[in-house]
């Protein structure tokens, strides 16, 4: 599971997140967006390129490509 956080997130502190992620049993990734990246807002809205492309890398390296 891929969890992705924001270090300045009004809704979901980064706090929350993290028991989030304590809590599952499954293989998980939490990913943490700095305000240094420009995405540390909630759904990294200063920066969704970057969001994005962590969830479409953190997607084909879990799911591989079938040709």
């Amino acid at each position: 599971m891929l969890v992705l956080a924001g270090e300045d997130d009004h809704f979901v502190p980064l706090g929350l997140a993290r028991e989030f992620v304590d809590e599952l049993t499954c293989p998980t990734t939490l990913r943490v967006f700095r305000t240094e990246e420009g995405a540390g807002e909630h759904c990294q809205v200063g920066n969704l390129r970057l969001a994005s492309s962590v969830i479409y890398d953190w997607l084909d390296a879990t799911l591989g490509t079938n040709r």
